[in-house]
């Protein structure tokens, strides 16, 4: 039988930090790269898959017409936009 536990307590805050950008000419950030956000507050898997389904819909839209994918101003703010 258990009396007595003795541990110290500690507490994490739970803090959501964002990227002032999440895109530039030829590069995007994605996931924790992007969002820092506490892993008991169980959304970090949720948002890093959320950017890559947006990034991928950016990048097979300008592939299909032909545009330079690692554009910032015709391809990738679309996607900094959604994210």
């Amino acid at each position: 039988m258990i009396e007595k536990v003795d541990t110290k307590r500690f507490a994490f805050p739970l803090i959501l930090q964002n990227s002032n950008s999440y895109a530039a000419e030829r590069m995007a950030l994605i996931g924790d790269a992007a969002h820092r956000i506490h892993p008991m507050a169980g959304q970090g898997l949720n948002l890093g898959i959320t950017d890559v389904a947006y990034l991928a819909n950016s990048i097979v839209k300008a592939k299909k017409s032909g545009q330079d994918i690692g554009n910032y101003d015709l391809v990738l703010k679309d996607f900094e936009l959604k994210a």
